[in-house]
């Protein structure tokens, strides 16, 4: 029978995760920055948020094809992106080939086909971070390929068409080619400031280090609204990804 891990293992294992990621983004010279329960586990806790059980990151979408290209290059872990074969979320996902996991299998998650894959162990999540343009030809062109991206991914999954996921993530390329402007995702419409990914600072995160934005609690207070209240036992359960955690 699989050994179950437990909360110090999983929270070892994902710290490993997120040592071997960001070292390798940063000797490729990608901008990374914690982001939001990872962020706010690192201000409220000085580490991981009691109950969760993944790691977030952020980088510039920009970076987005250089980072698929380094990141599949770690062979301990698995990577999943848009440019995968039957995977349908925006966020890139790298999971531990050594654990699985068994999901809630929330109606996102069922609908993404993430959580409920065989390969997928803890994961470190990335966010790709646009950038909404300033300029107004750009940001026409901008919203024109956020518009035609999703209703291809969309429609890919509706049809389970790797063709029609591949012409969406070409698509989304295209959007992510916009460098200027105030950053945002697809995990809500909320903006931050162009200088996101250039003014960060090293923050303190369990016994390890890794580069935060030089004002944490402004992008919490942004995200969360009050961050620094506790979530009610309900929200917490809510937030838990994983029902148990395995060794394979």
């Amino acid at each position: 029978m699989d050994s179950k891990l437990s909360s110090e293992d999983i929270r070892k294992q994902l710290l490993t995760m997120a040592v071997d990621i960001t070292k390798t983004l940063d000797e490729h010279k990608i901008p990374y920055i914690l982001t939001y329960g990872t962020l706010l586990g690192a201000v409220r806790h000085s580490g991981f948020i009691p109950w969760d059980d993944d790691f977030d990151i952020a980088i510039p979408a920009t970076y987005q094809k250089k980072a698929i290209q380094v990141l599949s290059n770690i062979s301990k872990y698995h990577f999943l992106s848009l440019a995968s074969d039957d995977y349908y979320d925006w966020v890139l996902r790298v999971t531990d080939k050594s654990t699985k996991t068994t999901s809630k299998e929330t109606e996102w998650e069922v609908y993404n086909h993430t959580m409920s894959r065989e390969d997928i162990g803890l994961c470190v999540d990335i966010y790709p971070f646009y950038c909404l343009p300033d300029n107004a030809f750009k940001f026409k062109t901008h919203k024109f390929f956020t518009k035609v991206s999703s209703w291809l991914i969309r429609k890919s999954f509706a049809k389970k068409s790797n063709f029609i996921k591949k012409l969406g993530f070409a698509m989304l390329s295209l959007r992510a080619n916009a460098s200027e402007g105030k950053y945002y995702t697809d995990a809500g419409q909320i903006y931050y400031q162009p200088t996101l990914f250039t003014q960060t600072e090293y923050i303190n995160f369990e016994e390890f280090k890794f580069r935060a934005p030089t004002e944490p609690e402004k992008f919490l207070e942004s995200r969360y609204g009050d961050w620094q209240k506790l979530p009610t036992q309900e929200e917490i359960d809510k937030a838990i990804h994983y029902e148990e955690t395995f060794w394979r």
